[in-house]
């Protein structure tokens, strides 16, 4: 929700300077002001729609993925047999 919120800040701020530029900044700027306009409005419908779109469909991705590995992973055993201890200072080879 935060990123959302963000996004509508940002949109809201940038629409305020560029209008400010296309009422104020004369003959020269309109075309620059509105393809800024046109570009602002592009990039947030892009974060807002496409990128949150490619977001869940690649965390869904990545769930099903963990969930796989973790079905194919060997089960542990009950029990395995008891070793027999041994004797200290014997658990190194000497070859």
């Amino acid at each position: 929700m935060s990123v959302t919120r963000r996004t509508g800040a940002f949109l809201a701020f940038i629409l305020l300077a560029v209008l400010a530029l296309y009422v104020f900044g004369g003959e020269v700027l309109h075309g620059f002001a509105f393809a800024m306009l046109v570009g602002v409005i592009t990039g947030t419908y892009s974060t807002i729609f496409i990128a949150a779109a490619i977001a869940i469909i690649l965390s869904r991705r990545e769930f099903s993925r963990r969930a796989a590995a973790a079905a194919a992973r060997p089960q542990p055993t009950t029990a395995a047999p008891p070793q027999r201890p041994r004797k200290p200072g014997r658990n190194v080879r000497v070859s």
